[in-house]
C-alpha cells in the first residue's frame, strides 16, 4: 500500500469516528454549583477569623453507582477535591460547591434531588492558632455543627444552578 493511500484511509477512520460519534451522541455531562453561607464561632459565640473549611459530600451522598465496585468508588471519592474557603473578620465565608457528572435532566435547573440540602457532608475546620478538627454532618439551612473548638451554622443554602461553560 502506497503512502498517499494509507494517508487516505486514516483520514477516512477519521472522518467515520467523528460522524459516529456525532449521531449516537454522548453522555449529558453538566457542571452545577451550590452555594453555602456559613458562620464559624468558638464555643462563646465569638466569631472566628481566618478559619480554612472545607466541604465534601460525604462518601454515602456522592457514590451512586451500583455496578461500580465499592472499592473504586471510595478511592474517586478519597480522590475528589474539597470545596474551601476562608472566613472573614466577623466569622463568614461562602463555600462554593461544584459538582461534574452525568445529568439527563433537559431543564433549565438541577432537579432537586441533585441539591444537598439533607446529605450528609463533611467539613475540615482549620486555624493556626486553634487546630484542626473534622466531622461528618448533615446539610441543613439553620444546622449548627458544634465541634471541640468551633461551632458553625449554615446561614444559607443556594439551589443548584447550572454553570455555562460554552
Amino acid at each position: 500500500m502506497s503512502q498517499q493511500n494509507g494517508r487516505v484511509l486514516r483520514s477516512l477512520h477519521v472522518l467515520l469516528i467523528v460522524v459516529v460519534g456525532a449521531t449516537t451522541g454522548c453522555d449529558p455531562v453538566r457542571t452545577m454549583e451550590q452555594k453555602v453561607d456559613i458562620l464559624v464561632t468558638d464555643g462563646m459565640e465569638i466569631p472566628l477569623s481566618g478559619v480554612t473549611v472545607k466541604l465534601k459530600p460525604a462518601f454515602e451522598t456522592s457514590s451512586r453507582a451500583n455496578n461500580i465496585p465499592e472499592s473504586k468508588r471510595r478511592e474517586n471519592w478519597q480522590r475528589a477535591e474539597w470545596s474551601s474557603t476562608t472566613t472573614s473578620a466577623e466569622g463568614q465565608a461562602t463555600i462554593r460547591i461544584e459538582r461534574t457528572g452525568l445529568d439527563f435532566n433537559k431543564g433549565a435547573q438541577p432537579e432537586k434531588t441533585r441539591s444537598l440540602e439533607g446529605k450528609r457532608i463533611v467539613l475540615i475546620l482549620e486555624s493556626e492558632g486553634i487546630g484542626t478538627e473534622s466531622i461528618e454532618a448533615n446539610l441543613a439551612l439553620g444546622e449548627i455543627i458544634e465541634l471541640t473548638r468551633y461551632k458553625l451554622t449554615i446561614v444559607s443554602l443556594s439551589v443548584p444552578q447550572y454553570l455555562d461553560r460554552e
